[in-house]
């Protein structure tokens, strides 16, 4: 025996040494990484931990309430609760659970490492095994999703399977199955490969068997304490679960992750989260293309002794039920991956991870945790996935019918080429797409976003022409300050273009030099602002007006203490001032919207809550386009300003879609909506009146 094992590792010691070296990242990386580093913390152990819970009630899984799994995972999840609640909790409450369920599930993810290197030893010499060991241990999504997800336990059935069929030893090879068909549903797919490799009549035979006593001895518990509950619901959620994450799903309208609907103490729950719009025919017709074309690949040829045609038929197997199924997750990419690495360990198939590892994070990491109103990037991911898959099985299937002529690898390198080349390009375009939604988004949640839109309307930045917004002038490069550093960097990514940011601790040379490279300063003041700042610039410069944030104050100084400045546009009623406003454009079609933001201040209390009109007229003062509200969509009325607020108050104006052609004008101003009277404007030449012409214009065209 000594000897034997001796032998094993003289024959395979390269590949140990790198098996040592997994196990211990992986341990290291259980105790020190969470999922979603820096974008979020989280993963399915909390939704395991959660279910695991309900045993503190006497109640167990598959005897009083079912799960969307079938009961191999789910009671181990329960044996490790048991264990962890053992230990006092730290103040990281998740802490021994998901230890010891990584633990438990360590065996199955090095189990997959070996198998890798078992199966590519099958197919290919030493070399290639060990290439194909090292290509699997360095690829991240197998450590992420055993980190998150259970999903390297099935596919430790899934790849045993395959390498027991490699082997012919079909009754190893159907026991595999049948305990990977009782931890999830995917390894199932095995049964073909099976049915086609198996060498016999009677290997067939006794895989099928082998299979279903499994299945049957894990199931006779559940059957006989509660037959129903296991029966009705095991499995029938994978039939009537609605779609997510796929084509299937966005043709649906539906952008969450996979939900399984019903109470999960009801025998007979309705599973599906929505009602699908996809007509039954279409649902039938791609389901019977997709068994035409699994039939007509399954019925071709087949080369008995070639051990990499079944590898290839089996990843032709895997990737057309993904392509298919109606739900996918981004922790389904680990069934994927073991089939590029073992048929392509090299270029394509190193840039078909990284396009389906991307299009994971795309989805997964940016889509569901920054971005979730953002469909379109959903559908980017769900694109970039299936192209990818779709590219697998072309090079799949030129494997399986052994095309490896010369003009066909030209032909599959100049394709090859043409599909990075395009999937870079469109990478590039969704990437800087995405920060521009990530500046928007993140500007859109900003809590002092009032206060740099204000900024924006007031000093336009000298380099550019000047933007459409009135209501403020710069005569020079204009600074904006800070006594506090955590303002400073919230307010730099959105107004660096705009004015010069400086962060200053007090009243010193460091401001002196601020103040002497500019004619106009602006001044932040939060709640730990430094009065000493403040008084010196009061002592040196002019302040021309206090505008109120929130708690927040932000003061405007000029050198020019004999200069008088057009500060705001009108004021209304001695209430309210019209600071300035920002039109999100100047041409637009008839049938279209106005984008229009105004700013307010609120120069006393008011005990009236006021509702703003904005009117699109024509030369003839014709209205043909109007959105009237109380101030920021009734979430800021009148009635609760402060003096000295400052009021951000965004509106889309419909415009009529037989409005003619030409150049139009919006007025705004204020009424009290119980007597409809108008406040009485004042201010500059021309605002007069009971309404306020904004000067910009708008054409509209057809």
């Amino acid at each position: 025996m000594l000897q034997r094992v001796r032998s094993t590792y003289r024959s395979h010691h390269d590949f140990i040494l790198l098996a040592i070296l997994a196990i211990f990242f992986r341990l290291m990386a259980l105790f020190l990484f969470r999922p979603g580093g820096f974008i979020g913390d989280w993963s399915d152990y909390l939704t395991y931990l959660g279910s695991a819970r309900i045993t503190d009630w006497g109640l167990y899984p598959y005897i009083d309430y079912w799960l969307e799994y079938p009961p191999l995972f789910p009671w181990l999840t329960v044996m490790v609760y048991r264990l962890s609640i053992l230990f006092p909790p730290w103040v990281e409450p998740r802490l021994w659970f998901n230890t010891f369920l990584g633990l438990a599930l360590l065996p199955f993810e090095i189990g997959n490492v070996v198998l890798v290197y078992l199966v590519a030893l099958e197919i290919g010499d030493r070399a290639k095994a060990l290439k194909c060991a090292w290509f699997y241990v360095c690829l991240f999504t197998p450590i992420y999703t055993w980190l998150g997800w259970f999903d390297n336990m099935p596919l430790f059935f899934l790849l045993l399977g395959l390498y027991l069929l490699l082997k012919q030893r079909a009754y190893s090879a159907g026991i595999a199955v049948g305990l990977g068909f009782m931890t999830k549903v995917i390894p199932v797919l095995l049964l073909p490969v099976g049915f086609r490799y198996l060498r016999g009549l009677t290997k067939k035979l006794g895989f099928a068997v082998a299979a279903e006593i499994a299945i049957f001895l894990i199931a006779l518990p559940f059957l006989l304490i509660n037959r129903g509950l296991f029966l009705f619901t095991a499995f029938r959620n994978f039939l009537t679960c609605s779609a997510w994450e796929t084509f299937w799903a966005v043709a649906d309208s539906y952008f969450l992750y996979g939900i399984v609907g019903g109470d999960r103490f009801d025998p007979w729950p309705d599973f599906s989260v929505f009602q699908s719009k996809i007509p039954w025919y279409w649902t039938a017709g791609i389901t019977l293309a997709f068994a035409l074309i699994y039939l007509w690949l399954y019925t071709r040829p087949q080369h008995r002794e070639a051990k990499w045609q079944m590898v290839s038929f089996a990843g032709l197997t895997v990737n057309l039920f993904i392509l298919y199924s109606k739900g996918y997750s981004p922790q389904f990419l680990a069934y994927i991956l073991p089939f590029i690495v073992w048929l392509l360990p090299n270029l394509h198939g190193a840039v078909y991870m990284i396009v389906l590892t991307l299009s994971n994070f795309l989805e997964g990491a940016l889509f569901f945790s920054i971005f979730p109103e953002e469909h379109w990037i959903l559908v980017s991911a769900i694109t970039f996935r299936t192209l990818a898959v779709l590219a697998l099985c072309f090079e799949y299937g030129l494997l399986f019918f052994s095309l490896s002529s010369g003009r066909i690898a030209k032909v599959r390198d100049y394709a090859f080429s043409f599909l990075t080349v395009c999937l870079v390009l469109a990478g590039c375009v969704v990437s800087f797409r995405v920060i521009q939604t990530y500046f928007e988004v993140r500007y859109a949640d900003e809590e002092y976003r009032a206060a740099m839109g204000f900024l924006r309307t007031q000093v336009p930045p000298p380099p550019r022409p000047s933007p459409k917004i009135r209501g403020g002038s710069n005569d020079g490069e204009a600074a904006l300050v800070f006594t506090e550093q955590p303002l400073y960097y919230r307010f730099y990514p959105f107004l660096r273009k705009d004015l010069s940011l400086y962060v200053v601790k007090e009243a010193d040379e460091r401001l002196a030099g601020i103040a002497a490279k500019h004619d106009e300063i602006w001044l932040l003041c939060g709640p730990e602002a430094k009065p000493s700042v403040e008084d010196w610039l009061d002592d040196r410069f002019h302040r021309l007006a206090n505008y109120r944030f929130g708690d927040d104050w932000l003061f405007r100084y000029s050198a020019q203490r004999n200069e008088t400045l057009p500060l705001w546009i009108a004021e209304l009623g001695g209430k309210v001032r019209l600071l300035s406003y920002q039109l999100g454009t100047s041409q637009v079609k008839a049938g279209g919207e106005v984008p229009l933001t105004l700013y307010w201040q609120a120069l006393k209390e008011m005990d009236k809550s006021y509702t703003v009109f904005t009117h699109l007229v024509d030369d003839a003062n014709r209205i043909w386009g109007q959105k009237d509200n109380p101030p920021a969509s009734g979430m800021s009325p009148t009635s609760e300003w402060r003096e000295g607020e400052v009021v951000e108050d965004s509106y889309v104006i419909p415009i009529q879609a037989n409005a003619p052609q030409g150049t139009y004008r919006i007025i705004v101003g204020m009424y009290d909506p119980q007597t409809m009277q108008r406040l009485p404007v004042s201010g500059r030449e021309g605002q007069e009146g009971d309404r306020v012409l904004l000067e910009e214009g708008i054409l509209i065209g057809r």
